[in-house]
């Protein structure tokens, strides 16, 4: 029997008795880190639903696909935001802040709203938002028609420009 390792893979002859001979070639198998490495095409994969989709989806997606981990099993919404993490991979919300959504602070900031008001102007479809997380939510900045319309919606239900004391920002 002979052996032989080259850089691709690895030669076995076997010479049995009677004069025949049988050859293997087998590939090198790959390390431990690499044999539980998640494949470039998954993770190339989870760029693009990371675009449009945050984590428990993007691990629903998938899972409905049969994809699994490097270790085989299926996908969980951690997994996913700790290979975003580790692979410096965007999440939605980061896409979104990058496209200028607002966050509920940075929209009473600027528009001078109450929070209270904006998250009723949310409820009402009369401000676009997405939520991202649990009970974070981002906005899409309104438009000059848009602002016209909630400023007389405001001034016609008599809301404060200002927040007042006693409102909470907990639904941001």
């Amino acid at each position: 029997m002979s052996f032989c390792r080259l850089k691709t893979d690895i030669h076995v002859q076997v010479r049995w008795r009677g004069g025949a001979t049988s050859e293997l070639h087998l590939p090198i198998p790959l390390s431990s880190p690499d044999a539980r490495r998640t494949p470039k095409e998954l993770l190339e994969r989870i760029t693009c639903l990371s675009e449009s989709h945050d984590d428990d989806e993007i691990a629903e997606i998938l899972n409905r696909e049969h994809c699994t981990t490097g270790t085989g099993q299926a996908f969980t919404p951690e997994n996913v935001g700790r290979l975003r993490s580790v692979k410096r991979i965007a999440g939605h919300r980061e896409h979104l802040r990058r496209n200028g959504w607002l966050t509920l602070r940075e929209l009473t900031k600027r528009w001078g709203f109450g929070s209270t008001t904006i998250i009723r102007l949310r409820r009402r479809s009369m401000l676009q938002a997405i939520r991202c997380g649990r009970d974070r939510w981002l906005y899409r900045p309104p438009d000059e028609a848009t602002l016209q319309y909630i400023n007389h919606w405001r001034q016609r239900f008599k809301i404060p420009l200002a927040p007042s004391a006693g409102q909470s920002s907990s639904d941001a």
